[in-house]
């Protein structure tokens, strides 16, 4: 089951009633670093840039995230859509595209939209924003390639590995877990 975490400012634009959204605590609050649930943990943001409204969704764990353009997307079923495109795009671009079949795929076929829960995941997706606009606005570089730029920053000195980095970690714990 994948979990959505949208902001306000996003379940407002796709138009998500408060009541949709799971109140309690959410389902995988802290997934665990090499879980299945890691995975599919994603929060959801939407901003501007000199092209129009984007919509920015990031792994919880790693930060891995897509961006896509919101033209023609009105509702929680387009934004899923279009999601599910941007993802299998993006992970298959970065070598991970089994992922994508064996468990963020599958996922997608059913949502739940939970209250969003780490300020750390939302403070490093408005760093993304920012970044996102300013590459745009100075150096002119389209929509289509947020997502790449993105995943090859550092955003953990913690755990100094990339977006794309730390999402194969990820998925190649959840792999040997499975092997045992």
């Amino acid at each position: 089951m994948f979990q959505l975490h949208p902001t306000e400012k996003l379940r407002t634009h796709l138009g998500i009633a408060k009541a949709a959204v799971l109140a309690g605590p959410p389902l995988q609050r802290d997934p665990q670093p090499n879980g299945v649930d890691a995975l599919l943990a994603w929060y959801g943001n939407v901003f501007t840039v000199e092209e129009g409204t984007c919509f920015l969704t990031t792994n919880a764990a790693s930060l891995y995230s897509v961006v896509f353009p919101a033209i023609g997307i009105r509702s929680d079923r387009d934004y899923l859509h279009r999601l599910r495109l941007a993802l299998e795009e993006s992970l298959s671009g970065d070598g991970l595209a089994v992922l994508f079949d064996e468990i963020i795929g599958p996922g997608l076929d059913k949502v739940v939209f939970a209250k969003t829960a780490s300020k750390p995941v939302l403070g490093s997706m408005k760093q993304m924003a920012l970044e996102c606009q300013v590459t745009s606005t100075i150096n002119g570089i389209p929509v289509s390639r947020f997502g790449p730029q993105i995943n090859g920053c550092l955003y953990n000195l913690i755990r100094p590995d990339t977006p794309r980095e730390a999402l194969e970690r990820i998925w190649t714990g959840c792999r040997l877990a499975k092997r045992r």
